[in-house]
């Protein structure tokens, strides 16, 4: 429009149309620039409405968490060359094919609140476990650290409670030769970790997890699950006896075997602790190759009648489990008498085993769990045919 006033066209029109396009196109620029401003906000907003955490949120926890320290944050880091990640990650295959249960993932934090080599493992958000490492030095393990002369930091093995040094990188070949197992710190954490979630599997066992287990023993073994589940028990109860073996440290990957010793079982009787034993003795090969030598040779301790015969007095059934009704003084003296019996086996780096009469079995066992949780408690209907029993000591009265 401008062009054409230097024209013959007459030029006022012509000025008024241009000046009105010229004001319309800055009133709908204005607008555009508005809109988008407008969006742009509410883009914004919704941004930072996403990232505020729900107070929901706040009610999960952790099924597995380890926390820690600054000083160990390298070792979970793969760019400053940690190898925790790796280690972590194969827990849960090792003990998938030990314990036959699957564990849920392990999440890795940092925790400013720890010491600057601590570590922590929490379980549903409560510590259960921790120690400290040294992040450049080794530990080495076993009876060669006893003898003085090698250099290093006296220390405990997190995970057993073994003596232990932390010694430097230049003396790892002089410590395997002296028969110490050498450890790298993040394989020291490693090992805590996996000896704790083995401790607390049976609370690592939730009702899902269960139900996990059995969907996938079905697509194998349908006729063994349909029978047991739901009609002779409830899954709830299942859990509860696989929980129970897990507590004494029973695989329970051989899943198939246990439910049908279950559906045996079921029908005479509810009781978990029955049911237990049941399941035990049908578990007795797994039970015996866990705890004998290459020679088919299970060396344990034994129990004298009279204290068998005092036990089965002093404990009783209720709808609740076992109540111990022995004095504080008899359980102690039991346990104190046990624990010297099989003291052989420990220095001796074998497994300790207590061998009992089948019908005190849950109550020895309940009497030495809390003082003595590596003790192995068998019946003689857990021994198979071809094991060969050695007593190494008689508990008497």
């Amino acid at each position: 429009m401008g062009a054409l006033v230097f024209t013959d066209l007459p030029r006022f029109p012509l000025i008024l149309i241009g000046s009105s396009c010229v004001g319309l196109a800055v009133l709908l620029t204005r607008q555009t620039q508005r809109a988008n401003e407008q969006a742009e906000a509410q883009r914004l907003a919704e941004q930072a409405a996403s990232k505020e955490p729900r107070v929901e949120d706040y009610l999960a926890t952790d099924p597995v968490e380890l926390e820690l320290g600054v000083g160990l944050v390298k070792l979970a880091d793969r760019q400053r060359g940690g190898d925790l990640l790796r280690h972590v990650q194969s827990i849960r295959r090792d003990l998938a094919s030990k314990l036959g249960i699957i564990l849920p993932k392990v999440r890795i934090r940092d925790n400013l609140q720890l010491g600057r080599n601590e570590y922590r493992i929490n379980m549903g958000g409560m510590p259960v476990a921790g120690g400290e490492v040294s992040p450049n030095r080794l530990l080495a393990i076993g009876p060669g650290t006893l003898e003085g002369d090698m250099p290093g930091l006296p220390t405990e093995d997190p995970a057993h409670g073994r003596p232990a040094l932390w010694i430097e990188h230049d003396v790892r070949d002089r410590a395997r030769q002296a028969g110490c197992t050498v450890v790298e710190p993040s394989g020291v954490i490693a090992e805590h970790l996996t000896a704790t979630m083995a401790r607390h599997a049976d609370e690592l066992l939730t009702r899902d997890a269960t139900r996990h287990l059995i969907d996938e023993l079905k697509k194998t073994s349908p006729t063994v699950v349909e029978e047991l589940i739901p009609g002779a028990m409830k899954l709830a109860e299942v859990q509860q006896v696989l929980q129970m073996l897990l507590r004494e440290n029973v695989s329970i990957r051989r899943l198939e075997l246990i439910l049908e010793a279950l559906g045996d079982a079921a029908l005479r009787t509810s009781d978990p602790i029955a049911l237990v034993e049941h399941v035990r003795s049908r578990l007795a090969r797994t039970l015996c190759a866990a705890y004998r030598d290459s020679e088919n040779r299970l060396r344990a301790a034994t129990l004298d009648p009279e204290i068998e015969d005092q036990i089965r007095e002093g404990v009783e059934r209720t709808e609740d489990g076992l109540c111990v009704r022995m004095s504080p003084q008899a359980v102690e003296e039991i346990r104190r008498h046990v624990a010297e019996q099989i003291e052989p086996l420990v220095q001796s780096n074998r497994p300790p085993v207590l061998l009992v009469e089948p019908r005190v079995r849950p109550a020895v066992r309940r009497i030495t769990a809390a003082a003595m949780p590596e003790l192995a408690v068998l019946s003689y209907n857990e021994i198979t045919r071809d094991t060969i029993v050695e007593s190494v000591g008689l508990v008497k009265a």
